[in-house]
């Protein structure tokens, strides 16, 4: 029986062995992307290689990435039918000429509980139905009529900073992480649909849910985790709550309120007549504040970590600041004229150029073959196009990691080689929000503050939803700041 048992069990590991080896021979030897560069290693584990690099370098995985196509070149072999596209050229064909859709692995980004979102539909009839209903609300135009907004939770940040400067006899500690990821969050309650959660003073627990949303892959898969369970229980309160403000939404009627639950909830589709359900609508503002709310934190966050660590490019930016005229009756500086800083506006997207890094996942359409970089991809190959390797391409930024707003002082290039928002259809719908909410804050702040670094903290940065700081929290000290 013994016997038995090990001949068949030896048979198996030899089927298994020999169905591997054919497997990988096919991907190695056969395939239409053999001639594609990377190392074989990654044809044979796929993403597990990328793992074990990281374990033995040290290195994010955005890293590795990046000093793989520093080595094998503009489009790299990641996997047995996975590229990476590191080239500014290159991915501007994937996203804009070609305009290749979401592959399966970015639809899942967000969870089974919003399987609809803006980000993750992969049909791209889906996504211009949805756009279509959010557009309105995402132009600039849209956008601007938020700004009495914006300046109401920016003031209460700064009346928070100045009490605490005045209780610290004239300087004081904040967590500057903390504090803009709040008043993010509350800026896109306010707006999206007129709720404050009064973030910026008290715990929030729509900070919480959104602080693990980057992780959600990773809980979803270890669901037996205590924290899984905690982010669990903080999805649900989220969920109710909204469910309550739609409800509400719908019960007052039409026409209350200009924000982005107005054309959600009460909208229609301006080719079909269509509505949204809850279930779409709820999806949607939950994606804007797990998403949105991230993001335009890390931004902020990012610029005052930027101007703290170079002395010349504070000068630059405060003094440009100090050259805008400010609102006597609001004490506010004069957002129309900030619009049209070139240094403070370059500083924002310079942040964004070396802050934003998850890739645009994408797969080659099907139906015939594409040709990318050169080289022939067959129908439904994965193409992830690289931001962190976009952004730090030597040929195009010459000296990539260096912080240096002055290469945007030519507009030109945020159109050709900028790829913070994405490009092509698929570009980020929350850009004008974002970029407006760190014209207000940013400025403001340090107008009114001046800030220095507190030693010994780690800035290790790590790849969620985007590029943050690992211990998401880092402690700034600020003074009063003295005017001439």
């Amino acid at each position: 029986m013994d016997k038995q048992i090990k001949a068949l069990a030896l048979a198996a590991g030899i089927a298994t062995g020999l169905s591997y080896s054919l497997w990988l021979g096919y991907w190695l030897f056969v395939s239409p992307l053999r001639k594609i560069p990377g190392p074989v290693i990654y044809v044979a584990l796929g993403s597990i290689a990328l793992q074990l690099e990281r374990l033995l370098s040290g290195q994010q995985p955005m890293v590795v990435r990046r000093r793989m196509h520093e080595k094998y070149g503009a489009v790299v072999r990641i996997g047995p039918n996975e590229l990476s596209v590191g080239d500014p050229a290159i991915a501007r064909h994937v996203l804009v000429v070609e305009d290749f859709p979401k592959s399966a692995s970015a639809a899942g980004l967000f969870g089974p509980m919003h399987p609809g979102a803006i980000v993750s539909l992969r049909n791209k009839e889906e996504h211009r139905k949805v756009r279509r209903f959010m557009s309105p609300a995402f132009s600039i135009k849209g956008i601007d009529k938020l700004e009495p907004i914006m300046h109401q939770a920016s003031d209460e940040l700064v009346a928070k900073f100045e009490r605490l400067v005045k209780e610290g006899n004239g300087e004081a500690e904040v967590d500057i992480w903390h504090e803009l990821h709040s008043v993010a969050i509350e800026n896109i309650g306010r707006c999206a649909f007129g709720r404050k959660f009064d973030a910026i003073e008290h715990y929030s627990p729509f900070a919480t849910y959104l602080s693990v949303t980057a992780n959600v892959q990773w809980f979803r898969a270890l669901s037996w985790m205590p924290m899984n369970q905690y982010y669990q229980k903080m999805q649900h309160y989220c969920e109710n709550y909204m469910q309550e403000v739609v409800n509400e939404r719908r019960a007052v009627g039409e026409g209350t309120t200009a924000d982005l639950l107005e054309l959600l909830v009460h909208g229609k589709d301006p080719e079909t007549g269509e509505k949204l359900n809850d279930r779409q609508v709820m999806t949607q503002i939950m994606n804007f504040l797990t998403a949105g709310g991230d993001s335009t934190a890390g931004a902020m966050s990012f610029t005052v970590l930027c101007l703290i660590d170079d002395k010349e490019a504070m000068k630059k930016y405060v003094d440009e600041v100090m050259s805008c005229p400010v609102d006597p009756e609001t004490d506010r500086l004069v957002t129309s004229h900030i619009k049209s800083c070139k240094y403070i506006n370059a500083a924002v997207n310079e942040t964004l150029r070396l802050y934003t890094g998850r890739d645009f996942q994408r797969a080659a359409p099907e139906g015939a073959d594409s040709i990318i970089g050169g080289y022939t991809i067959p129908a439904n190959t994965t193409v992830n196009v690289s931001r962190y390797a976009l952004h730090r391409h030597t040929p195009t930024w010459g000296d990539p990691d260096k912080f240096r707003p002055e290469r945007f002082i030519d507009e030109e290039r945020e159109s050709q080689d900028f790829f913070a928002f994405s490009q092509g259809s698929r570009n980020c719908i929350g850009k004008h929000f974002a970029i407006l909410l760190n014209r207000i804050i940013v400025p403001e702040l340090v107008r009114r503050f001046e800030f220095e670094d507190v030693a010994g903290q780690s800035r290790e940065v790590g790849l969620f939803v985007n590029i943050m700081i690992k211990t998401h929290a880092y402690r700034v000290r600020i003074r009063r700041r003295q005017t001439p």
